[in-house]
């Protein structure tokens, strides 16, 4: 019974444990699912966090990538901004530099036409002044030779009358008033000849005479901008006449004395400019532009690295300035041969051109002259070169300024009259001065502009009235629509065999080879081809480049007899006769 209740209790026993077993199992396996569950939903969480923070690192990265991208173009964009300020900051200044310089080419343009316009103006009143006196002497002196003439006759006919009448007097003879307005001649027989009726009225055995002298009085007054002077009559009537133009002002009837138009040698620093003083002909003081300083204007002077001259052309050039001393010049050159009177040639092998000038070619009046004194000027010395804007000409020749013991040499080339005042291409730092010095050369009659004694020389009758200088087209093709007419305004025949004719350049010269202008015609100088005649000469050019004479821009034309001298020159760039 034991027994078998003993095993009953065991199978319960193991049944339970069975039961517990297989309960911690199913709960074991429950429990590993829902952790394997719960593992299995972290790790796709984890994913998804994953993604997002891969797709924000992204996002991060193309918006650093975008940020890098933007800041370049940003800093190329200020940059470019930063050049192009820049550049026009200096096309500014280039401009303002240019304008300067247009005023002050403007200016110095002005100054000497108003100066050419004084002197232009003094010689017409000079001239007018000069004819009124003439006229009034030879009316005069016609008037006595007519009454002299008529005098003479009559007393050739009185004494003719006088001897057919002689031997029958009956009144006395002689001139006598015939009645109180008539004087005449009586013969013997009592009849009259050479009768005259009397102004004013006839007494005694002449007729009276006028009641006043013909003749300035000393009185005068202002008429616009004229002297007048009350001229009497013989009949005592008065008028007012013109005796004097002034050049300035008229006031209490005379002329009022102005100043005379030029440039004082005083100097004002405006910026970076000098300016030199100009006094005008009604003495108003106006300050030019004078000079661009590179480095500067101080006390009426460009800074160092600028030239300052004298009266005499002479000049320092600075590179700065140490211990109370100049610095010296960065290179020294000699002259080792003079060509002509513009060019040189170096110790170093270059070909120098003297520029702002241009001297006679050879076998041209002067030409050995400027060759002889540039050579005495330069040759076998140390000089010193200045460059203006161009380095070299079409030749491979270098464009200076050049200095010698301190001289400028091509202003005293110009100065000695060696030499035309020549603006070659855009090197036109010392155009003004080069222009005074020319002035002072034609003043002075120096070689080129020496002057003859023969009479075309001092009538001043040959002139320029026209010159066609820009043909319809391309002038090089139409050369015959470039002329130049000319008029001898003299009394008298001029032979103009041999005589020259040229411009500005060296190349261009035509020589007449025999023709006579004729007093009181006019004739014309064609640049192209055709037959001469007595009122037409042709310069014998063809049709091709280079071929035109006269600049369309300006130039000059020179005229000058079988002697070299000059007759007239004629600039058409303002149409103005010099």
């Amino acid at each position: 019974m034991f027994n078998k209740k003993g095993s009953a209790w065991s199978t319960v026993f193991w049944i339970f444990v069975v039961i517990l077993i297989t309960t911690v199992a199913i709960r074991h396996s429950m429990t590993n699912n829902l952790m394997y569950a719960n593992l299995t939903a972290n790790n796709g969480a984890n994913e998804e966090l994953q993604k997002q923070q891969y797709s924000n690192a992204l996002e991060d990265e193309r918006q650093l990538t975008a940020d890098k991208e933007n800041l370049k173009r940003l800093q190329k964009q200020q940059q470019e901004d930063y050049y192009k300020k820049q550049l026009e900051e200096e096309q500014q200044k280039q401009y303002e530099e240019e304008q300067y310089r247009e005023q002050l080419g403007e200016q110095q343009k002005e100054a000497r036409e108003e100066e050419l316009r004084q002197q232009q103006k003094q010689e017409q009143e000079n001239y007018y002044k000069q004819q009124m006196e003439n006229e009034i002497l030879e009316e005069q002196q016609k008037k006595y030779e007519k009454e002299q003439m008529r005098q003479q006759e009559d007393d050739y006919y009185r004494e003719q009358q006088e001897q057919q009448y002689q031997d029958n007097p009956s009144c006395s003879t002689g001139w006598k008033c015939m009645d109180s307005n008539t004087k005449g001649y009586q013969y013997s027989n009592c009849s009259w000849t050479s009768l005259s009726n009397c102004k004013y009225g006839c007494g005694g055995t002449n007729c009276n005479p006028a009641p006043c002298t013909p003749g300035y009085l000393n009185e005068k007054k202002c008429s616009n901008n004229s002297v007048q002077q009350r001229y009497q009559y013989e009949n005592c009537s008065t008028d007012w006449l013109n005796v004097e133009n002034c050049s300035f002002d008229c006031q209490n009837g005379a002329c009022k004395q102005g100043c005379q138009a030029g440039y004082i040698n005083e100097y004002q620093c405006s910026g970076d400019w000098k300016q030199k003083k100009y006094q005008s002909s009604d003495c108003r003081i106006t300050w030019v532009l004078h000079e661009a300083c590179s480095n500067g204007c101080s006390n009426g002077q460009c800074n160092s690295e600028s030239i300052t001259m004298d009266s005499n052309s002479s000049l320092t050039i600075n590179n700065g300035c140490s211990n109370g001393q100049c610095n010296s010049e960065s290179e020294s050159l000699t002259v080792s041969n003079v060509i002509d009177g513009d060019t040189i040639k170096l110790s170093n092998g270059e070909t120098v051109r003297l520029i702002g000038i241009n001297a006679p070619e050879s076998g041209q009046m002067c030409s050995t002259e400027a060759t002889s004194k540039l050579g005495e000027l330069a040759l076998g010395k140390e000089i010193t070169l200045e460059k203006d804007i161009e380095e070299s000409d079409q030749y491979g020749r270098l464009l200076r300024y050049v200095y010698a013991s301190q001289i400028h040499i091509n202003m005293e080339m110009i100065r000695l009259g060696l030499a035309h005042k020549y603006e070659y291409g855009q090197n036109t730092k010392y155009s003004a001065k080069f222009q005074e010095a020319e002035n002072e050369a034609k003043q002075n009659q120096g070689c080129i502009w020496k002057t003859a004694s023969v009479n075309y020389i001092q009538d001043k009758c040959l002139t320029v009235t026209y010159l066609h200088y820009d043909a319809a087209g391309n002038d090089n093709y139409n050369l015959n629509d470039e002329y130049a007419t000319f008029k001898n305004s003299c009394n008298y025949p001029v032979n103009m065999a041999n005589w020259t004719i040229k411009d500005n350049s060296s190349s261009n010269a035509y020589q007449i080879s025999s023709f006579t202008a004729q007093s009181g015609t006019s004739f014309t100088l064609y640049t192209g081809s055709g037959t001469n005649t007595d009122t037409k000469l042709y310069w014998q050019r063809t049709s091709g480049e280079y071929q035109a004479v006269w600049n369309n821009s300006g130039d000059t034309l020179y005229f000058r007899d079988n002697q070299g001298n000059i007759v007239l020159t004629y600039s058409y760039s303002d149409g103005t006769f010099r």
